[in-house]
């Protein structure tokens, strides 16, 4: 069986500047895959290439029946929304439009891109706004929510697309702490079905343990190690996985007070 993404010796370049190199990856259809590493590892990056936001070196993407290979050139701005239109992206910062109503957020690509009817996205977003509990929010606009009720306006926008694959870029870093639980949850509760497929760059590592089927642990542009949550948490092979894991657990006991 055909993997839903297939992502082959993936390079990503910024001039002299190797971000990516040689990415091989295979994700299956409503498998959640968490992505961790070190800031600079080139975990956004590689999200950005599968939405066609950056483009690839050298390589192929796969996401469902759409394939690109990259050689250097760009491919077509056809080829590259067609890859587009299998994924939904969360960013870090919300992206909002600030004159739109949370309603009207959520609409605006059903209505522009799919062609669809004011009257039937208004109902299908409803749905939306209700599942990610903001259903009395939806005539506000963005400066009338809280950072979390704007980032799961966000998760409703890119759901709203039905999107083959759903790619999150470290949605609670521009959180509050105390925001942080509410969108987490949200996203939690999106997998728990297993039918839509996720990738997910987090730093909220008890998150990614709970959640995710696969982790991937990214170092240097490179998927150092990847397998299941016992495995790269309870049990990582690679010395560079384990020294990230160990440093992070020691600065979070300092945060906390513990071993002083």
């Amino acid at each position: 069986m055909n993997s839903l993404i297939e992502v082959k010796k993936l390079r990503k370049s910024f001039g002299k500047l190797d971000v990516l190199h040689e990415i091989d990856l295979a994700v299956e259809k409503g498998e959640v895959i968490a992505i961790i590493g070190p800031s600079g590892s080139g975990k956004s990056t590689f999200l950005r290439c599968l939405n066609g936001l950056e483009t690839p070196t050298a390589g192929s993407i796969k996401i469902g029946t759409h394939t690109l290979k990259f050689n250097g050139k760009k491919p077509k701005d056809k080829e590259i929304r067609s890859l587009r239109s299998q994924t939904s992206m969360v960013f870090q910062s919300f992206n909002l439009f600030p004159h739109l109503t949370a309603l009207q957020n959520v609409m605006e690509g059903l209505v522009t891109v799919q062609g669809m009817s004011k009257e039937a996205a208004s109902i299908q977003v409803k749905g939306l706004l209700e599942k990610v509990g903001l259903s009395q929010k939806k005539d506000a606009f963005p400066i009338q929510l809280s950072g979390g009720q704007q980032q799961r306006v966000a998760i409703a926008r890119a759901l709203a697309m039905n999107p083959s694959v759903l790619l999150l870029d470290e949605p609670t870093s521009a959180l509050d702490p105390e925001l942080v639980g509410g969108v987490l949850a949200i996203i939690r509760e999106l997998t728990k079905d297993k039918t839509q497929t996720m990738m997910i760059v987090t730093h909220e590592m008890n998150f990614a343990r709970d959640v995710a089927d696969r982790v991937i642990f990214m170092d240097d542009g490179k998927i150092i190690e990847t397998g299941t949550p016992d495995e790269v948490f309870g049990h990582p092979t690679h010395a560079r996985t384990k020294q990230f894991l160990d440093q992070l657990y020691v600065g979070i006991e300092k945060n906390l007070g513990w071993g002083l």
